[in-house]
């Protein structure tokens, strides 16, 4: 499963696929986060929790039926996804920022390798992009032990 944002010239996506569920005490799922924009990319794996998942795709229903206002998934402070309106005409704006925790060196020095940008989104793929959500946050409902 997976969802997929694109650009309409297919130049710039960001994908996140699911790769695990199950292993939290909390409904949630781990995807994989692969983005490319502009000749910048970006790839790393974080946890998604059920609630935000939920907000985000009542947050995302509503942009989509009126083409108004904004969607925001934040991770802190690994993962921000934004989805909102740029103009009445329902052109859509996809902003995003990736963080890797890293450490080099023999003493182990922390450096944070971070990808942030944005791109238009085709907004002919808005209905599935808030189906593959709605999925998404099924998914990482289902996922918890009891």
């Amino acid at each position: 499963m997976a969802v997929d944002l694109r650009s309409p010239e297919k130049k710039a996506h960001l994908r996140m696929e699911v790769i695990s569920t199950g292993e939290k005490a909390y409904p949630s799922v781990e995807v994989e986060v692969d983005l490319h924009v502009q000749g910048f990319a970006g790839r790393e794996s974080l946890w998604l929790d059920h609630d935000s998942l939920k907000k985000f795709s009542a947050l995302l229903d509503d942009l989509e039926r009126t083409r108004k206002g904004r969607a925001d998934l934040t991770i802190d402070p690994d993962f921000r996804l934004s989805i909102s309106a740029m103009d009445g005409s329902g052109h859509l704006l996809v902003e995003f920022v990736l963080i890797r925790h890293s450490f080099v060196g023999n003493r182990w020095k922390r450096v944070d390798l971070s990808v942030s940008g944005g791109f238009e989104l085709d907004p002919g793929t808005l209905p599935g992009v808030v189906a593959e959500f709605q999925t998404l946050g099924q998914v990482a409902r289902s996922s918890s032990r009891p």
